[in-house]
């Protein structure tokens, strides 16, 4: 990808932007719920980290930069106590896609190989360091 931002792409963005805060319907806020006062929370799993931002395939999409959840909350202002936890889940993480990376990379079919896929462990059986 390209380093230099084209005027285009930087309308596009505030135009994606603009669409999706105009776009999110908040359905039901029961007792006032959102938004949230407590800025202290517990995240599990490693969408925290690894967050999802399209599909595979034609779902796919090209991106300059991405936000997780993780670093979304953390910025503005969210205290995350599960952030210990979160680290060695994802250095586990990075370890399963390592290995599964290099099962594919001198494989001439490798792009027709299925996506990484990670099953997140039982919170409380993950004693990975």
């Amino acid at each position: 990808m390209e380093n230099v931002i084209s005027q285009r792409e930087l309308e596009n963005k505030k135009l994606a932007k603009q669409t999706a805060e105009e776009g999110i319907v908040l359905l039901q806020n029961r007792n006032a719920t959102l938004p949230i006062k407590n800025k202290t929370v517990a995240l599990y799993g490693s969408g925290a980290f690894a967050t999802v931002k399209g599909g595979t395939g034609s779902g796919d999409v090209n991106q300059r930069n991405m936000v997780s959840i993780l670093d979304g909350l953390e910025s503005h202002g969210f205290t995350v106590t599960t952030k210990a936890w979160l680290n060695r889940l994802n250095r586990y993480y990075q370890k399963e896609k390592q290995s599964h990376d290099e099962k594919l990379k001198d494989d001439p079919l490798a792009l027709l190989a299925p996506a990484f896929k990670f099953n997140d462990p039982k919170w409380e059986s993950l004693k990975i360091v």
